[in-house]
């Protein structure tokens, strides 16, 4: 402090730091010209319903989805401990923004069958799409009229420009995929399984953003109801 009881703005006088380094109670005194702000907001959300279309068939849907925002506020007045310099031209203040948001959809339908007490018998068909969307913006303000606009008014600033820190981005990418599966197995004993997908991903080159695979499997399950009787 200054004899007088005020704060001593510059309290390294003398010294190589006297004006760059701003007495730190100012973030107390000066806390009207500084702004440091960030509101968030996110929700996550899942649904499903499944509808039994007869004996053995049945349809089931799930649905996702996740969103989030924020917005950054900040206001750097000058002769404070989170600015040096001494004049309103100097001050500076910035905003951002970021939105981001994904969701899926998946269809499912499933039939499942025994037939004869020894065949069982499951198909099963989805197609599901989903998408991830990314966008962020910020902009900054150098030089004000006064310290109580804050960053509420940027075209005031002597000079305005994209935000170094965050000049603004955009992405967005989605996919889509089908698949059919068929299981079957015999006395719950000998098991097959056969699978045939397809997907196609946005970010992928055109002419190679699809791509199809199969699956084969075979198994022998020798815990079967007769291995446990001899057991």
């Amino acid at each position: 402090y200054n004899p007088n009881g005020t704060v001593n703005l510059y309290p390294l006088v003398g010294s190589i730091d006297a004006t760059t380094y701003v007495n730190p109670l100012t973030l107390k005194t000066a806390a009207s010209a500084m702004l440091a702000r960030t509101r968030r907001l996110q929700t996550f959300n899942s649904l499903y319903g499944e509808w039994y279309i007869l004996s053995g068939l049945k349809y089931r849907i799930n649905i996702g989805l996740n969103y989030a925002q924020s917005q950054s506020d900040n206001y750097s007045g000058p002769e404070t401990f989170v600015n040096a310099n001494t004049s309103l031209a100097a001050a500076v203040a910035t905003v951002d923004n970021t939105e981001t948001y994904s969701w899926v959809l998946e269809n499912v339908l499933t039939y499942d069958k025994t037939f004869a007490e020894k065949h069982h018998l499951t198909l099963t068909g989805l197609y599901s799409a989903e998408k991830d969307h990314s966008q962020t913006s910020g902009f900054q303000g150098v030089g004000f009229p006064a310290n109580y606009v804050l960053d509420g008014n940027l075209t005031l600033a002597n000079s305005l420009t994209t935000d170094p820190n965050n000049p603004g981005s955009f992405a967005d990418r989605g996919l889509v995929s089908l698949m059919g599966r068929l299981n079957y197995s015999y006395n719950e004993k000998y098991l097959l399984t056969a699978t045939v997908r397809r997907d196609g991903a946005s970010v992928l080159s055109p002419g190679n953003q699809y791509f199809t695979y199969p699956a084969l499997a075979v198994g022998w399950n020798i815990m079967n109801e007769d291995f446990m009787k001899q057991v």
